[in-house]
């Protein structure tokens, strides 16, 4: 019943088109992350904007992904990334 009123309420959206400089900045910084970094992403899944905070398990260059704990994430459905702590 909870997950029929959260789908009622939520709010259908299109995916942003990244700026030339938009994503380039996001490039530079997904190129600085390294994996046990505590990080925030906002990233674009099923209509809507998710945002999510948690250690990087894995950066798969190959295949564009990131894996925050257990959540892989695109990087071309990426909006923003912001480094909370780096790694010791």
């Amino acid at each position: 019943y909870s997950e029929a009123i959260k789908e009622k309420q939520k709010i259908i959206v299109n995916k942003k088109e990244l700026s030339e400089d938009d994503a380039i900045s996001l490039s530079r910084k997904i190129n600085q992350l390294k994996e046990g970094m505590m990080i925030k992403v906002v990233f674009y899944e099923d209509h809507e904007y998710i945002c999510i905070e948690g250690i990087l398990s894995k950066i798969k260059l190959e295949q564009r992904k990131l894996v925050i704990v257990k959540k892989i994430v695109e990087f071309d459905n990426l909006l923003s990334v912001e480094i909370i702590k780096e790694c010791f």
